[in-house]
């Protein structure tokens, strides 16, 4: 298979899940597509990918990083969903953790692992985030 070829079935498999977590974790859509284009570039131009392919893992590394370079626009409509209402309260840390754990499904070790940061803060912005969400979901409850 071509170098073309594994990249196509990278993006078929990861594309969506890598832009809603782009989305979420910038809240603009337009700023994520953007992120989701150099996050494949770059996976494209990585040697590892070449050698062997490319695990999620590092395809959330580098996805992380590119979002860490953008600009935080935080400037989002209030959102009806209470998730997403959440999401818009959370700092960015708060919200790259609670999306690498509760959306991508990571481990607290591979979180540390993917953000670069100890398993002690990882737990101290998961708690935080946690808090966010609960608090939103309480309140969409009771209105």
């Amino acid at each position: 298979m071509s170098n073309r070829t594994d990249l196509e079935a990278l993006i078929d498999c990861y594309g969506n899940s890598i832009l809603r977590f782009c989305y979420l974790y910038l809240l603009d859509l337009e700023q994520a597509q953007n992120v989701v284009q150099e996050v494949f570039v770059r996976t494209y131009s990585h040697p590892d990918f070449a050698a062997k392919g490319l695990d999620e893992k590092k395809l959330l590394r580098i996805t992380v990083h590119q979002c860490r370079k953008y600009p935080h626009r935080h400037t989002p409509t209030p959102a009806e969903d209470p998730i997403l209402s959440a999401f818009q309260r959370m700092t960015i840390l708060e919200r790259e953790i609670t999306l690498l754990h509760y959306y991508m499904g990571l481990t607290l070790e591979d979180v540390a692992s993917v953000s670069g940061l100890p398993v002690f803060v990882i737990k101290h912005f998961l708690s935080a985030g946690d808090h966010l969400l609960e608090r939103c979901s309480l309140d969409a409850l009771a209105d």
